[in-house]
């Protein structure tokens, strides 16, 4: 009888300091992103049917953390974008991907883009900037098997800036590994 009160105890004490612990807030305890949810396509760039509707849009608001991922152009880089354009991004080619998916998007105006790709702890895997041409731009973004392990998913993140603003326009697209 001793046994069960004791057993009964412990239980209600475990249970009383598991449940007390305030939830914890993601930007300031983990800085984690979640990159489960993709937009799948083929390798001709049709939808699969599976699509995240916060992938490869504007994205109004970003933690700190993920703000702190760009690098603030130079005078130099922002010189042959004067104004800000209007910004159409596609779909990552194919999602899900083996070693290398294209990136593209279309844009009215020159602008000098970062683009950035992070595991779901916002470690930085790779980086590339360069100033776009007016009309459809591509990039091809390599993801080989020694830096990108397989079925896991990574997140890139894009942003368009002009002299005249700096940053005006960004966002991100998931996209998943697997070999």
């Amino acid at each position: 009888m001793k046994k069960e009160i004791l057993f009964f105890f412990t239980l209600i004490i475990l249970i009383t300091l598991g449940c007390g612990k305030a939830s914890p807030v993601p930007d300031e305890i983990t800085n984690q992103v979640d990159t489960q949810s993709i937009s799948n396509t083929n390798l001709n760039g049709n939808s699969l049917g599976q699509v995240d509707p916060t992938d490869w849009i504007f994205d109004a608001k970003w933690m700190a953390t993920e703000t702190a991922l760009l690098l603030t152009p130079t005078a130099a880089q922002l010189a042959n974008t004067a104004d800000t354009g209007t910004v159409i991004p596609y779909l990552a080619i194919p999602n899900p991907l083996v070693s290398l998916f294209k990136w593209g998007f279309k844009t009215t105006k020159p602008a000098f883009l970062q683009i950035v790709i992070t595991d779901n702890l916002l470690n930085v895997k790779w980086r590339q900037s360069f100033t776009t041409l007016v009309g459809a731009n591509f990039v091809d973004v390599p993801m080989p098997e020694t830096e990108y392990l397989t079925n896991r998913n990574y997140r890139l993140y894009y942003a368009f800036y002009c002299a005249a603003k700096g940053l005006y326009y960004k966002g991100h697209g998931d996209v998943a590994v697997r070999r």
